[in-house]
C-alpha cells in the first residue's frame, strides 16, 4: 500500500494577498523599497496620487504602473520629509519619518494615518518598531572648558582627543558643556555682538526675536544658536536655507526636496516645536542621546560628528554669553 505524505507548504511572499502584505508591513515584517515590484507597488503609488490630489498638486501624480521608479522613490522621500509620527503615536506636520524611500512600519503608519484608515494601536505600533540601540561611548575632552560636576553629561567613556571625535560613528558624546545661559537672561545688546562675530553677514533674525522665541518654548539658547550655526550660519551662509528661509533646514533633505518657510521665524518656530516634541529643549539632553528622536529613535542628521559639532559651538555660545 502507498502512503501519501501531506505536508503543510509555507505560502510564498508572491503568493500572499495584498491585504496581507500591507499588515506584515505594519507589523515590520516586509517593506516597500527600489527592489520591490507588482500589486504593492501599485497600491503605494496610488496612496500617494491620493494625497498629491488633495494637496491640488496634480503635477506631482505617478503613474500606476507598479513598478518603484525613480519617481516614486522621490514622492516616498518627499513624503517622509513632510510628515512624521509623535511619541503618542499620531500624525504630525513638518517632518520625522527617516528619509530613506523605503516604506517600512513608520512610513506605513503615517500613510495609514495620513489616508484616515484604522491601523495598529498606538501601543502595538511601539511594540513593533522597538529595536534594542547599542552606541558606542566615548568622551570628547574639550579644550578650556571648566564646569561643576553636575554639569557633566554622564556616560560610560574612556578618553578620546577631541580632533578623533570627527571620526566617531553612532557615538554618545560626554562633554563638560559650560553653565546653562537662560534666555531670559542674555541681552538683545550682547547677543547682538556675538551674531554680529559668527554670522556672515547680517542676521535674519532679530536678537530680540532669538530671545523671545528662546523664552516662549522654554529652549536652551545655546543649543538654538549651536544647531543654527552648523546648519546654516545662523542663515547668513548662501544656500538652501537661505532660498527657503529655513535656517535649520528642517525638511530640507539630501533627495533634493525642500521645505519652504513663510518667514524666518516661521522656520525657527518649526525648529523649536521639532525639537521640543522629539529630542530634548537642552544642549545636555540631545547632546547625551547624540541628537536621537525618543519616539523613533532615528538621529538628526547622518553626519556621525553631528553631536561634537554642536557640543563646540554650544560651548563657545555660553562661554560668550556667560562673560
Amino acid at each position: 500500500m502507498a502512503f501519501q505524505l501531506s505536508v503543510n507548504k509555507k505560502p510564498q511572499l508572491a503568493e500572499l494577498d495584498l491585504d496581507t502584505r500591507l499588515e506584515r508591513i505594519r507589523h515590520n515584517k516586509e517593506f516597500i523599497s527600489s527592489k520591490s515590484s507588482g500589486e504593492k507597488v501599485s497600491w503605494l503609488q496610488e496612496e500617494l496620487n491620493r494625497l498629491s490630489r488633495s494637496r491640488g498638486e496634480e503635477g506631482k501624480v505617478l503613474e500606476v504602473n507598479g513598478k518603484f521608479d525613480a519617481a516614486t522613490a522621490k514622492a516616498v522621500k518627499e513624503f517622509q520629509t513632510s510628515y512624521g509620527i509623535d511619541d503618542q503615536g499620531q500624525l504630525v506636520n513638518g517632518g520625522g519619518l527617516r528619509v530613506d524611500g523605503i516604506v517600512g512600519p513608520r512610513t506605513m503608519r503615517a500613510l495609514d494615518l495620513a489616508a484616515g484608515r484604522n491601523t495598529l494601536s498606538a501601543e502595538e505600533y511601539f511594540k513593533t518598531i522597538k529595536k534594542p540601540y547599542v552606541a558606542k561611548k566615548e568622551i570628547v575632552e574639550m579644550p578650556k572648558v571648566e564646569a561643576p560636576e553636575e554639569q557633566l553629561v554622564k556616560a560610560e567613556v574612556k578618553p578620546l582627543p577631541i580632533e578623533k571625535d570627527l571620526e566617531l560613528l553612532n557615538t554618545n558624546v560626554c562633554v563638560a558643556l559650560p553653565p546653562v545661559v537662560a534666555a531670559k537672561d542674555v541681552s538683545p545688546e550682547k547677543l547682538q555682538a556675538v551674531l554680529d562675530e559668527k554670522c556672515k553677514g547680517p542676521c535674519p533674525l532679530a536678537a530680540q526675536t532669538i530671545i523671545d522665541l528662546c523664552i516662549d518654548h522654554g529652549f536652551d539658547i545655546s543649543l538654538f544658536l549651536g544647531q543654527a550655526l552648523q546648519e546654516s550660519h545662523i542663515g547668513t551662509a548662501a544656500g538652501r536655507p537661505l532660498r527657503t528661509k529655513n535656517i535649520f533646514n528642517v525638511g530640507n533633505v539630501d533627495s533634493g526636496a525642500n521645505r519652504y518657510m513663510d518667514s524666518w521665524e516661521a522656520g525657527a518656530e518649526n525648529y523649536l516645536k521639532l525639537m521640543s516634541r522629539a529630542y530634548g529643549k537642552t544642549a545636555e539632553d540631545v547632546i547625551k542621546s547624540d541628537f536621537k528622536r525618543t519616539d523613533t529613535g532615528d538621529h538628526y542628521a547622518s553626519d556621525p560628528s553631528y553631536s561634537a559639532k554642536i557640543a563646540a559651538h554650544v560651548s563657545f555660545f555660553r562661554n560668550k554669553l556667560n562673560s
